[in-house]
């Protein structure tokens, strides 16, 4: 297989799924990747550095008997110290 560089989605017309396989740049950004990345799956194209994929963050529950406030409080930085205004 031969590898193709892809800057911008509209560069996945000139491949052949075939015999080429995609290349994403790596001065591409996240948004203009997934773009590329919807792109090459609508055409069957194969992408060799995809990008890591996003999972989504765990939610945990919150116990009986405990409000969100408490959870919240014990989980917070102590007010840091006064300081001494200036006259």
């Amino acid at each position: 297989m031969k590898e193709i560089i892809i800057h911008r989605p509209q560069d996945l017309e000139k491949i052949d799924p075939k015999v080429q396989v995609a290349k994403i740049a790596h001065t591409i950004g996240e948004n203009k990747r997934l773009l590329i990345l919807d792109e090459a799956e609508k055409r069957n194209i194969r992408v060799l550095n995809p990008g890591p994929k996003k999972e989504e963050p765990a939610v945990q529950p919150v116990q009986e008997g405990t409000s969100v406030e408490n959870k919240e409080s014990e989980t917070t930085p102590e007010a840091a110290p006064e300081t001494k205004e200036k006259d």
